[in-house]
């Protein structure tokens, strides 16, 4: 918790990308066997099932590099119950790029009715600065997000909707037709700010 004074924002950020490093430069991939009762002759994977053939077989193919985007400072922080103060924001931010990540979200730009712990949304972007070769982004859920987005100078911005018709409305208040809709409006509007969108 960010009120403990023993977290240490630069040690959490390290485990994490060393636990995720640890799993990208594994290079066997075992699917769990079946009980007994269930297992299957047929098929050549190590537990005879053709399914874990199929498994296995997806897994081969993973590319040797992935991209991260770590959204902590956004996702992980915008339920947190107290305000988090932007001081600490801001060394969460250092230690994830110390940590060796290079794509952040720092946050989204909403309203502060709907997301009280992101209030601080242009103060924060406006106070850091990327390193060579780390790009910070931003979530915008609208025009008005994207507006603010280009004020503060950011360079990319994300647009987002749920697969689910109930999630979408819960989470950003409109129908997937809705939000598909703003992107046609947002994501042109971003990028004759020569921007990046995902």
């Amino acid at each position: 918790p960010l009120g403990d004074q023993s977290w240490c924002p630069a040690r959490a950020a390290a485990s994490w990308v060393n636990a995720a490093a640890s799993i990208c430069r594994a290079r066997s991939f075992v699917t769990p066997s079946p009980p007994a009762s269930s297992r299957s002759t047929r098929g050549s994977g190590r537990c005879g099932s053709s399914i874990c053939d199929h498994n296995i077989g997806m897994l081969g193919n993973l590319p040797r590099r992935v991209s991260i985007y770590e959204v902590s400072p956004r996702d992980g922080l915008q339920n947190e119950a107290h305000p988090v103060p932007l001081e600490d924001k801001k060394a969460l931010i250092s230690a994830l790029v110390a940590a060796g990540l290079k794509r952040i979200e720092l946050t989204s730009f909403v309203s502060p009715r709907w997301i009280p712990q992101l209030a601080d949304a242009d103060e924060l972007v406006r106070s850091v600065k990327a390193p060579p070769g780390v790009t910070f982004s931003a979530l915008c859920p609208n025009t008005k997000g994207l507006e603010r987005a280009i004020e503060v100078g950011l360079t990319e911005v994300a647009v987002f909707l749920s697969a689910s018709e109930t999630h979408n409305l819960k989470n950003t208040n409109k129908s997937i037709a809705r939000s598909l809709e703003v992107f046609d409006e947002l994501v042109p509007h971003a990028l004759q700010a020569k921007m990046k969108v995902r």
